[in-house]
């Protein structure tokens, strides 16, 4: 299933599609030229992974980006600088559920998910403390607190005794 990009406000660098295997195809308008950022919404913003340059001498507009997402109700949109406009493409996947279930229980220093994805570790005062992309995250030289993880679009609140 492909879903098209719905344009939030004009000019926009161009058109974006998104698959259900994660295939991205961008279609730049000619005078779209410089840098274009990636953008997919994830813990309620948007956050740049990945990005393209078009030089004037070229011709191609039309370009293919494969994304790795591990949860459902995906956005993702193109932004240019200079650009006021932006235009977002979404397309639902069906993950199991149990792939991002976290129970804010740390076991040995360690949070463990059922697949690899994308986190975020803050203190109690928004300070992020980790991040990254694993399957095991390993907490154990963090200080005794709270703290809270950003996860497959998800946040959790866990604890270290």
């Amino acid at each position: 299933m492909t879903v098209s990009a719905q344009k939030d406000s004009l000019p926009v660098p161009g058109e974006i599609s998104i698959d259900s295997t994660g295939k991205i195809t961008i279609q730049l308008h000619k005078q779209t030229l410089g840098e274009i950022y990636l953008q997919e919404y994830k813990w309620n913003k948007w956050v740049t992974f990945d990005s393209l340059r078009r030089n004037a001498e070229e011709d191609d507009t039309v370009f293919y980006k494969q994304a790795r997402f591990t949860y459902s109700d995906i956005q993702i949109r193109l932004k240019a600088p200079g650009m006021k406009g932006s235009n977002v493409a979404k397309v639902q996947y069906f993950y199991p559920d149990s792939c991002s279930q976290f129970d804010g229980k740390c076991r040995s220093g360690k949070i463990g998910f059922r697949c690899e994805q994308d986190w975020q570790i803050y203190d109690q005062f928004g300070n992020m403390v980790k991040k990254g992309h694993s399957k095991t995250i390993d907490v154990s030289d963090l200080p005794k607190g709270g703290y809270f993880i950003l996860y497959s679009n998800k946040m959790s609140e866990f604890f270290l005794d």
